[in-house]
């Protein structure tokens, strides 16, 4: 009997259905969770102005070597090329803001401070060497040995002449220089020759003044160092109205191309007395 019951193709298969329908209804379905999201990459940091503050590091140095090799290199260049340092920042900006990529901006303030300290104090520290030429022995004894030899060679023009009484000059270098002149030829453009002469005197008008004033002028101009202005002294005769007891002075101060080349009478307007 059961032999016939297995071999049923009708009990087979509703017992294969109703155990089908256990294995599918029977038992409690579970919800499985969908699976996590892959995580999001962290946007990369770009820090502006460490770029542009290395490449001003780099050039300062180089040119405070300059400096120290050669003499001669205008240190000052380094400020005149400042402006620069906002332009190239400026590109470091325009470029890292148009960069491809999940990039963040982040303005690196305390680095950029800290390097222009350190680039002004540098400059500043490379400027001693120049201020130690400048205020040292080395300009002062050039100046010194300049204005005697300029005081000998005005002796050799004027001695001959009765109406001076003294005559001296006074020499400043240019202060940025990279080497001073060390004699009067050796003086440049930017170098400052100034003579001081006395005249005996006394003189009773400032007219008679000017006019040697002017013939004066002449021998020193024609001498080896021209000079940049001239400034002269002489005892006036005193006045009526003149105090007792008081000497008066003529004075002429002459500067500048058109004062060092006019005449007497256009001079003797330019005449103080004292």
């Amino acid at each position: 009997m059961s032999e016939l019951q297995t071999n049923l193709p009708g009990v087979e298969e509703g017992q294969q259905t109703e155990s089908s329908a256990k294995g599918s209804y029977g038992a409690p379905q579970q919800n499985t969770p969908p699976p996590p999201a892959a995580p999001q990459a962290a946007p990369r940091v770009r820090r502006v102005g460490t770029l542009t503050m290395g490449i001003a590091l780099i050039l300062t140095g180089c040119a405070i070597a300059a400096s120290l090799i050669w003499p001669s290199f205008d240190l000052t260049i380094v400020f005149r090329l400042c402006p620069l340092l906002l332009i190239s920042l400026g590109c470091e900006v325009l470029v890292s803001s148009f960069a491809r990529g999940n990039i963040k901006l982040k303005y690196d303030l305390v680095s950029m401070f800290f390097c222009s300290i350190l680039i002004v104090l540098s400059l500043c520290l490379s400027m001693v060497p120049l201020a130690v030429r400048y205020f040292g022995p080395e300009y002062r004894l050039s100046e010194k040995r300049i204005e005697d030899e300029l005081d000998r060679a005005s002796y050799q023009l004027l001695r001959a002449d009765a109406a001076v009484a003294d005559c001296s000059a006074d020499v400043s270098l240019f202060p940025l220089s990279s080497q001073p002149a060390s004699s009067a030829q050796e003086l440049r453009e930017e170098d400052e020759v100034r003579f001081s002469v006395d005249l005996r005197g006394p003189y009773t008008d400032p007219a008679a003044f000017a006019a040697d004033c002017v013939r004066v002028r002449d021998i020193l101009m024609d001498g080896s160092a021209s000079p940049d202005s001239l400034f002269f002294t002489a005892a006036a005769t005193p006045t009526e109205g003149g105090q007792e007891g008081f000497d008066e002075l003529f004075t002429l101060s002459l500067s500048g191309p058109f004062q060092l080349h006019q005449s007497a009478e256009e001079l003797t307007a330019l005449v103080e007395t004292y």
